[in-house]
Formats: C-alpha cells, sequence, structure tokens
C-alpha cells in the first residue's frame, strides 16, 4: 500500500508499514547548498554507538537516496512517534533528475563498486567524489535508551519498551554533518526537506 501527499512519498513494505531491514540511521537533509549537504543523523539503534566518520558513509548517503527515488523505495516509519520517510519534492519531478543519463550511469557504477564488497575501493571512489565530509559532536549522549542494565535483578523489560516507545526522534542521539561533493550534479536530486530510515554503514574513519 502505497500514500503520497505534496511532497512526500511513502509506503509499505510489510503489513506493519515498516521496512524490513533493521535500520540504524535517521538522516535529515536540512540543506543544500550548491554542492554542500547539511543535515543530521539520528542513531536509532542501540547497537549503533557512533555515526560513521569516513567518506564512505558519506557517499553512501547519497547513493541511497538516488536509488531510493528511481524505485519509489520510502517507506512509513511504523511508529507514532517517529515521522515516515520523506522528499523535499514530488517523486515524478525528481525521477527526471535520477534517469538523467550521465548522472544514471555515475551512480550505477557506484552501487555496483559497493554491492561488489569491495570496501576499500568503494572508499577511495567516494574520497574523490566527496571533498570534504565533517561531522559535529554527538548530542543526546549518553543515549536515552539507556534504562538500566539487564543484568540487574531490578531491571523491568516492560518498561524499558515502554519508554523506548515514547521516545521522540528528538530524544535520540545525533550528530550533525556537511557533506561537500566536488561535481554539484552529484548533489542534484538532493535537497532541504528529505528524511529517511536507513541500515547503510561506513567502514573506515576520518581521511
Amino acid at each position: 500500500m502505497s500514500s503520497r501527499t505534496t511532497s512526500v512519498w511513502v509506503e509499505s513494505a510489510d503489513k506493519t508499514g515498516q521496512a524490513k531491514a533493521m535500520d540504524t540511521y535517521r538522516i535529515s537533509i536540512d540543506d543544500r547548498s550548491g554542492a554542500t549537504l547539511r543535515g543530521r543523523v539520528h542513531i536509532i539503534n542501540p547497537d549503533a554507538e557512533a555515526v560513521p566518520p569516513g567518506r564512505d558513509f558519506a557517499l553512501r548517503v547519497i547513493v541511497e537516496v538516488w536509488h531510493r527515488i528511481r524505485h519509489g523505495h520510502f517507506f512509513t516509519s511504523g511508529e507514532e512517534n517517529l515521522p515516515d520517510d520523506r522528499l523535499h519534492l514530488g517523486l515524478d519531478e525528481l525521477r527526471g533528475v535520477v534517469e538523467e543519463p550521465g548522472l544514471k550511469s555515475v551512480f550505477e557504477r557506484l552501487r555496483a563498486l559497493d554491492r561488489g564488497r569491495d570496501a576499500r575501493a568503494f572508499h577511495e571512489r567516494a574520497c574523490e567524489v566527496v571533498v570534504d565530509y565533517r561531522l559535529g559532536e554527538i548530542r543526546n549522549w549518553p543515549p536515552p535508551w539507556d534504562f538500566g542494565d539487564e543484568d540487574d535483578e531490578e531491571y523491568d523489560e516492560d518498561a524499558y519498551a515502554g519508554k523506548l516507545a515514547a521516545m521522540t526522534l528528538e530524544d535520540y542521539p545525533y550528530a550533525e554533518f556537511t557533506i561537500t561533493v566536488g561535481d554539484v550534479r552529484h548533489v542534484a536530486h538532493i535537497g532541504g526537506g528529505i528524511h529517511f530510515a536507513t541500515a547503510i554503514q561506513g567502514g573506515f574513519g576520518r581521511e
């Protein structure tokens, strides 16, 4: 089932309306100025302890948005307290951008490189595409889901689950970021207002 409102496209991946993969982050793009993106990465999975600092992660953000627009992969959150995925423009408008032959060719090669599981090669390509990637300090840390030690005899799993379910996006740990690419065409499909949950990762440190 899919639904569409102004500048938003969401679709359900299963009967609950949630994407089937276990998401790790929620990424918000606040602004694009020329070749520079500004936004936030929220950590929404208790198993994650940091936002990846390497440019391979930054490039995956850009490629992920391109891929999702091309295939309409934006989902409802399945949680009342967390926002649905959304776009800054209508999907039909953006598909014209992502299908531009030059851009499409570049991103298809990037996805193939990443899916080929050659992490080093993808990172090297990321360092060519992304000329600058900066992360701010993690805020809301220690994480607010650290409600207690499950090994403690007084630990209440139901209370833990209830507190976690009540958290809004603003309660989760997050870091602000800027990503600058060398060719503005690589971010032509991105604008302020995009928000999505994702399981993408980064395998390299800050360089």
